[in-house]
């Protein structure tokens, strides 16, 4: 449970790590773990700054508060954990339900590691039921949010399962450079 309670964290180190090798590498960091690292790192800056004291201002101490077995004593409505995990893990969703072609096992991995983040949160006494449910409710408009910005205005990039599976949503899989995460070019003679 300690774990799942900080994967929200984890994945985004993941993506830094990720896209820092690819910018030394390429060039150019890979634009799905750099989108990622926008989103939750926009998204967190949005909760603590906007959402949490907001909370605080308009709901009861009772809502707000932690449980009295937290070892944080700050208020913990929303959670910021549950909003972090489960705003990547719908805009992963909705990238992968959306996308050309679905692959199950993405859907499953994305729902394995993110989706057991508030039980986590309740069962270490971090957060109450509530506070997780309503984090989720509005995580999940966010990461709606999230796939809608990145559908409107970067239509075209890559996903991380086009490395493994093939570019299935290429015209040529002849001219597509995965490492560049663009179609290669072709010079014309």
């Amino acid at each position: 449970a300690l774990v799942y309670g900080f994967l929200p964290f984890i994945i985004p180190i993941w993506w830094f790590l990720w896209a820092a090798i690819t910018w030394i590498v390429n060039g150019c960091p890979r634009f799905f773990p750099a989108f990622g690292l926008c989103v939750a790192a926009g998204f967190a800056l949005v909760n603590e700054t906007v959402t949490k004291k907001l909370c605080r201002r308009f709901l009861d101490e009772d809502i707000t508060n932690r449980p009295p077995e937290a070892v944080c004593n700050h208020p913990g409505m929303p959670s910021g954990h549950v909003m972090n995990a489960y705003t990547l893990m719908v805009w992963w969703l909705l990238e992968a339900v959306m996308d050309h072609a679905v692959f199950p096992e993405w859907l499953f991995i994305i729902i394995l590691v993110m989706g057991p983040v508030p039980w986590a949160r309740v069962h270490n006494k971090d957060h109450t039921r509530l506070q997780v449910t309503v984090s989720a409710v509005i995580a999940t408009f966010m990461g709606i949010g999230a796939y809608c910005i990145r559908n409107h205005y970067f239509p075209n990039k890559h996903h991380p399962w086009d490395f493994l599976h093939g570019p299935y949503h290429m015209q040529s899989a002849k001219n597509w450079a995965p490492h560049l995460d663009f179609p290669a070019v072709t010079p014309s003679r």
